[in-house]
């Protein structure tokens, strides 16, 4: 699955439009994650609580904070994967890394279905004082792997790190757009587009089965890689 899903990102390498509106499309399909989207509308509360009563504008300087925090992590994340790509490819190549890291992905599988549960960092309203902290919060965000977060991610840097270093802290760039552009459209729409916003129900589950296939389809390519 995650080789299908790479040779159908490097088929797209020679069209850089569809090549970045896949990456993009899967930052969105993460924040509609069973872990992720419920919690869009807590997040942008309490990245908005410094200044409460500053208008759509300060909002939306709100939002662009934690959005610079989360790419920030990400395009790290993008970087560090170009730069040791030849030295993770070399560690894979042991068939005990492979089979640790099957079982990592069944785990989040797991989790995704409610079986297991994953710690998860969970900030306060007290703890949000400043700009600096609301990109601390974004960096954070992005830097701790939430089970739902990771089937996806993990193909987008197994794709760019076969990139040059600028294009992988690119793509990792434009999947941080496409997770954070929820909490953008509520900054800059307000209470209208945010009732609009489908409630959790059925339509959750059904993602929460595609992540639990997704995850299990990768730990056992990763199985299989091992022979």
């Amino acid at each position: 699955m995650i080789g299908f899903i790479t040779d159908l990102l490097a088929s797209s390498s020679h069209n850089m439009v569809l090549m970045v509106g896949l990456v993009f499309l899967g930052g969105i399909l993460t924040s509609l994650t069973p872990c992720i989207f419920p919690m869009i509308p807590i997040t942008f509360s309490v990245i908005t609580s410094i200044h409460p009563d500053s208008g759509r504008w300060g909002k939306v300087g709100m939002v662009c904070a934690y959005g610079m925090g989360l790419s920030l992590a990400y395009v790290v994340l993008g970087a560090v994967a170009v730069l040791s790509g030849s030295i993770f490819g070399s560690i894979l190549q042991a068939t005990w890394i492979k089979i640790v890291i099957a079982n990592v992905f069944f785990y989040i599988a797991f989790s995704a279905k409610g079986w297991m549960r994953l710690p998860q960092v969970q900030f306060k309203h007290q703890s949000v004082n400043s700009v600096l902290s609301v990109v601390g919060i974004g960096f954070v965000t992005g830097a701790t792997m939430s089970p739902c977060t990771l089937p996806v991610l993990a193909i987008v840097l197994a794709y760019a790190s076969q990139q040059s270093l600028v294009m992988g802290m690119f793509l990792l760039w434009v999947y941080a757009m496409g997770f954070f552009i929820i909490l953008m459209a509520i900054a800059l729409f307000g209470a209208s587009f945010k009732d609009r916003l489908p409630q959790s129900g059925p339509w959750l589950k059904r993602v929460e089965t595609v992540l639990f296939i997704l995850a299990m389809a990768i730990g056992e390519w990763f199985l299989m890689q091992a022979g």
